[in-house]
């Protein structure tokens, strides 16, 4: 609606060869008019599913020229004959991608902690059998919060260690090069697999919490139907 100027990943041809991906500037709107630019396509995608709140777009680009100035090159090197020079990682060109998934992850596991803490507390309150026990001394029940609560705690160390990592390598912009090179591989592996285990046991975890609170889950009240959303 507003924005002027994106940064946008794309996939980078010289003389019909891809050379992967790289990064540009593209001006999407006039500084001036702020009417849209020739080539440029903008719209809104539409409601999302329990995430409305964030107002996401898309664009579509149809023979958009862009300036080789405008060619974001710390790494990368392109000049006017067509001669292009890689990054030393392919890596380097989703480190920005990195923060967000690290905080997707932190932003799952909160979800998560709320949904096994209102599962357990209804499990401990909640009686039924011969001997009206709580139904966490049933085995099939604990069986089905433990490992998530075990999961919980794993990832939020995992999670904890990634950070802290990620700012020594980063060092606030100050990053030494060699290193900041040496590891950020590593780095985007495990950001991007620990993104891929959160959302995919997570949701399994959110399932269970679900079922574990029987007919209570169908409350709104309980608040688990809403963080899985």
């Amino acid at each position: 609606q507003t924005a002027t100027h994106a940064v946008v990943i794309a996939q980078t041809l010289i003389n019909n060869q891809s050379v992967g991906l790289n990064w540009f500037v593209v001006p999407l709107r006039s500084k001036q008019t702020g009417e849209l630019e020739p080539g440029i396509h903008i719209g809104d995608i539409g409601q999302k599913v329990g995430h409305s709140g964030v107002d996401n777009g898309w664009i579509q680009f149809d023979q958009k020229r862009i300036p080789r100035k405008d060619m974001l090159s710390q790494w990368v090197h392109l000049d006017r004959q067509g001669h292009y020079r890689p990054a030393p990682n392919p890596a380097l060109m989703y480190a920005t991608l990195i923060p967000e998934r690290l905080s997707m992850t932190i932003v799952t596991t909160q979800f998560i902690s709320r949904a096994i803490t209102i599962a357990t507390r209804y499990s401990i309150v909640r009686r039924q059998g011969a001997e009206n026990q709580q139904i966490m001394d049933y085995q099939s029940h604990y069986a089905k919060l433990v490992p998530g609560i075990v999961f919980l705690y794993m990832l939020q160390s995992a999670s904890d260690t990634l950070h802290g990592q990620f700012d020594v390598l980063t060092a606030g912009g100050k990053m030494n090069p060699k290193d900041y090179l040496d590891h950020m591989g590593d780095m985007h592996a495990m950001s991007a697999c620990l993104k891929g285990l959160t959302g995919w046991y997570g949701s399994e975890v959110l399932e269970n919490c679900r079922r574990s609170c029987g007919g209570h889950a169908y409350s709104a009240y309980n608040s688990i139907g809403h963080i899985i959303g």
